[in-house]
């Protein structure tokens, strides 16, 4: 059995994830931006009100963050490093319990997903989201996105 995760307010010191990003998270900001992943990272923590580090066994193995994009609509993101993906029920689990907070705020979450990052597809249908418009030519890559929409429950 995994270790539970615990969270934090992120700091500055918690960009040596970039280093231990998994590839797939590498791709995907890659093909969106163009950024690298210390500058990617950097930017996603800088355009978020909201940013937490998930610590395993003390170390930052993950960040998430969720963005404003209106005044009904947030934006949730998350990067991590291949240990969190080890225990897919607490990546359910804690995946739940994010979006939950997240749409107490927002009545609709949504955000652009490479189509390649396929294990991220399935993650986020089992805590929610659908696939609601496909960009073919998505970012600087040029290359198919899913945007991925929940919304509040009435």
């Amino acid at each position: 059995m995994a270790s539970p995760w615990q969270f934090r307010a992120w700091t500055d010191a918690d960009l040596e994830l970039a280093d231990r990003l998994k590839a797939a998270d590498v791709d995907e900001v890659l093909a969106a931006s163009g950024f690298v992943p210390d500058v990617a990272l950097r930017e996603a923590v800088d355009l978020s009100w909201r940013t937490e580090a998930i610590l395993v066994d003390g170390r930052v193995e993950g960040v998430w963050g969720l963005a404003h994009a209106a005044k009904d609509h947030g934006v949730p993101w998350m990067l991590s490093s291949d240990v969190l993906v080890q225990d897919a029920r607490q990546m359910v689990r804690e995946g739940r319990r994010i979006v939950d907070e997240c749409l107490q705020i927002y009545p609709t979450l949504s955000n652009w997903v490479d189509c390649r990052h396929v294990e991220s597809l399935r993650w986020l249908q089992r805590i929610g989201f659908a696939p609601v418009e496909l960009d073919r030519e998505y970012g600087v890559g040029r290359i198919p996105f899913l945007r991925m929409e929940t919304v509040r429950n009435v």
